[in-house]
């Protein structure tokens, strides 16, 4: 893959937006779909309210509320799985998709999509080992022995700065492997190992533009959600669509990095697979 010409970031994400707007019917229903398995939590969340914590919650809650909890839990991370690869497939298309057909590709691909995410976990777990070992080290014998030669703040500094350098990699691994449940829910990759490898192939001509775009898109969020906590309404739902144009946001990076030509044609072949 070569390098590729990318869109200013307002640009982008101007774009990811419009693309969730004039979709907005499916993707208010995919959202409502993904949000019914919560609705069994929901007793369980009001008597950890009610109680005042978790544990006083575990030692007197019935049976009932804590397996109605648990199923909620486990069929919430199910259909989030689901209905996110169908938020994928309805942002990588250039048309409408049916609710149907987004359920059924979401279905088709949830082990694909599983697999993936475990195969970028465990490159990332990789990648943080050495971060791993020196912090292991540190905490049961480095602090002490770096003691004896500098002060507080120096090993502060000192600590601070090994943290920085370690974690390097696993910021690489992260973007590298940015695309991959992208790239196996439109069936560019097969299995996980061949999105990783896509993924990969894909970003790392155009790492640095790549980066400061999902850099950027994590630091505008935070302050978008910091900035409407305290409000009432708005404090829920900003959140929730920031999350949902984050996926139309990734879409579009992952088409100015792919080639727009290129990725239409792999968003085609899924939406017509889909049916």
């Amino acid at each position: 893959m070569d390098k590729k010409q990318f869109r200013g970031f307002v640009s982008e994400t101007k774009t990811a937006w419009e693309t969730v707007t004039s979709r907005w019917k499916p993707t208010l229903l995919l959202l409502l779909i993904t949000i019914v398995p919560l609705l069994f939590v929901l007793p369980y969340m009001i008597e950890v309210v009610a109680l005042g914590g978790v544990m006083p919650v575990l030692q007197g809650s019935t049976i009932a509320t804590f397996a109605a909890a648990l199923f909620g839990t486990i069929a919430f991370l199910v259909v989030s799985t689901i209905t996110n690869a169908g938020f994928y497939i309805l942002y990588a298309s250039s048309r409408d998709v049916a609710l149907y057909d987004l359920l059924r590709r979401g279905t088709e691909r949830f082990f694909p999509y599983v697999f993936t995410q475990i195969w970028v976990f465990l490159f990332m777990a990789y990648a943080a080992l050495p971060f791993a070992a020196v912090k292991f080290w540190y905490f049961y014998y480095g602090s002490e022995f770096l003691g004896r030669f500098v002060d507080v703040f120096a090993l502060q500094a000192i600590v601070l700065l090994a943290d920085i350098i370690l974690l390097i990699p696993v910021f690489v691994v992260a973007v590298w492997t940015a695309f991959a449940p992208l790239a196996t829910v439109l069936k560019d990759g097969e299995t996980g190992a061949d999105s990783l490898r896509k993924s990969t192939t894909i970003v790392r001509p155009n790492f640095r533009p790549v980066a400061l775009r999902l850099v950027g898109w994590l630091v505008f969020t935070y302050i978008m959600t910091q900035a409407v906590s305290p409000l009432p309404y708005l404090g829920l739902i900003i959140p929730i669509a920031l999350a949902v144009t984050g996926l139309a946001f990734n879409v579009v990076v992952y088409k100015e990095a792919y080639g727009e030509e290129k990725a239409s044609v792999i968003a085609r072949r899924a939406v017509r697979r889909s049916r």
